[in-house]
């Protein structure tokens, strides 16, 4: 029998396709985001990177990653639910804001 090192690991060698598309999966939800500021909001650090992380989202990111992301990046456990509703309200705030700053016809 041959051994499988780390490295044919990686590349998948001695893996089924459910094992490899699930390494695949893990690394490609692998982010990582900036670090917060001190005594930062989680909905202050959503909008200061709104622009990112919708390009993740359109990107297929998971929700959860965002959340896995978010937590490196220095906030205590952050529920999945919390992240969406940060950006939810980011959009809108953003909605607002460009709809104000728009002349009247």
């Amino acid at each position: 029998m041959q051994a499988v090192t780390a490295l044919d690991s990686q590349r998948g060698v001695g893996q089924s396709c459910s094992e490899r598309f699930r390494a695949e999966t893990v690394q490609a939800n692998m982010l990582s985001l900036p670090a917060k500021k001190d005594q930062q909001s989680l909905n202050g650090y959503v909008r200061e990177h709104l622009r990112r992380l919708e390009h993740e989202l359109s990107a297929g990111v998971p929700y959860q990653a965002l959340a896995n992301a978010v937590r490196a990046a220095g906030f205590e456990e952050v529920p999945v639910r919390s992240i969406r509703t940060a950006v939810y309200r980011a959009r809108r705030e953003r909605t607002e804001r460009t709809a104000d700053a728009a002349p009247a016809a």
